[in-house]
């Protein structure tokens, strides 16, 4: 899991913020080129964000009783 700097959440022995990642896909980089950019921060990094949130907000919305449906897309 990342650490935080700042109150900002960054890649684990990294200074480089969570927010970038998103902030870069925003703006069509490649996870390739994200890496590029930040060297620092691995692959599994990169593909474990998404998976840290979907499980943060399926635990959130069970807590919370939402009724969000949260589904996986069929194969």
């Amino acid at each position: 899991m990342p650490g935080k700097v700042s109150g900002a959440w960054v890649f684990k022995t990294t200074r480089v913020p969570v927010r970038a990642l998103f902030e870069n896909h925003g703006e069509g980089a490649t996870v390739s080129e994200f890496q590029t950019w930040f060297p620092d921060v691995t692959r599994k990094q990169v593909e474990a964000v998404p998976e840290h949130a979907e499980r943060s907000l399926a635990a959130a919305c069970e807590r919370e009783g939402s009724q969000l449906a949260i589904t996986k897309p069929r194969s």
